[in-house]
């Protein structure tokens, strides 16, 4: 009986200990999804969840299964380990990404037609700043 006493103690603490990581992921969830001016219920379709279940994520209040972790990074365009832990794999350093990447990212939750339109813009300016 005192076996099984200090699993159930062991087995809370662990849920207490992880609460402060399900908090952390939840804000860069909800954080990365308004940044793509997507709703809870736009993301959970994605994932094949409610918007109640979104909500709940984001609260902290439900841990997200690790098989429907990948799903949701590709949903919020992020890698795994920048959803995870908050860092961006693609560089060393921590914080919000540089502007211009922000708009990167924008852009490509545009639809073709308007991403080849900035793209064009782009290669316009590009090419008079190379020949300046």
């Amino acid at each position: 009986m005192q076996a099984d006493r200090s699993k159930i103690v062991m087995w809370t603490a662990m849920r207490d200990s992880d609460s402060d990581f399900f908090l952390a992921l939840g804000k860069r969830i909800t954080k990365r999804r308004k940044a793509l001016r997507m709703t809870q219920a736009e993301l959970g379709a994605l994932l094949m969840v409610t918007q109640q279940q979104v909500a709940s994520y984001e609260k902290g209040e439900k841990r997200i299964p690790v098989s429907r972790i990948p799903r949701l990074a590709e949903c919020l365009s992020l890698d795994m380990k920048e959803l995870v832990i908050g860092q961006d794999s693609t560089s060393g350093k921590r914080g919000p990404a540089p502007k211009i990447q922000q708009q990167l990212e924008q852009i490509r939750q545009l639809p073709k037609s308007e991403q080849q339109f900035v793209s064009k813009l782009l290669e316009n300016v590009l090419e008079k700043a190379a020949v300046a």
